[in-house]
């Protein structure tokens, strides 16, 4: 299958999960506005001003959460290039596999620190990591997928029923820059060193 045949099959799998995020946030978003609007209209003391301001920072976390959900699908359908590290890059495909996640009772972990690996021109990490992710959500027998920084800056991504990584996989990896290893249960990537 040819990058845009997967990068396709990957957004048709991601919309309605994402679609079905942003409609519930949307939804919260109102839900506490309304309630501030009614907190509001009546004379303001200082119980209901300290009300008032938990339901502006809730409406405002929701925003902030639209908006990532938003700019990582819209990232990754435009398939453009991300100069980021792999933490960020992690964070987005965890935020797009949220919801397929949710639907299959599976927690997602990342406990990788921002700067790894660094910035540099390589291709998208984001549509890789979001596979990635996807496929240990689909195969998790235990309900926690988790992506952490080992020694030597090696990425593990551990998910029990995991199988071992296989050629494709490889080669998914390769095109992104980066090398794949592992066994059942713990995959283990790399970046591969540039000249």
């Amino acid at each position: 299958m040819n990058d845009e045949a997967r990068r396709l099959r990957l957004l048709a799998r991601l919309s309605p999960g994402v679609l079905h995020d942003v409609r519930n946030l949307l939804n919260a978003a109102g839900l506490h506005a309304q309630a501030l609007s009614e907190r509001l209209s009546r004379l303001l003391a200082k119980t209901e001003m300290e009300l008032a301001a938990r339901h502006l920072a809730a409406i405002d976390q929701r925003v902030r959460q639209i908006d990532a959900l938003v700019t990582g699908f819209a990232g990754l359908a435009a398939q453009r290039s991300s100069r980021t590290d792999a933490a960020t890059a992690l964070a987005v495909a965890a935020t797009l596999c949220a919801h397929d996640a949710r639907k299959r009772r599976v927690t997602i972990g990342i406990e990788v620190p921002a700067g790894v690996w660094g910035e540099g021109e390589r291709a998208p990490l984001e549509p890789f990591f979001a596979e990635l992710l996807l496929e240990a959500v689909d195969r998790c027998a235990d309900g926690t997928v988790t992506a952490s920084l080992s020694v030597g800056e090696t990425l593990t991504l551990q998910a029990a029923g995991l199988l071992e990584p296989g050629v494709e996989w490889k080669k998914r990896a390769a095109e992104a820059g980066l090398s794949l290893s592992g066994e059942a249960g713990a995959w283990r990537l790399r970046r591969i060193a540039t000249s």
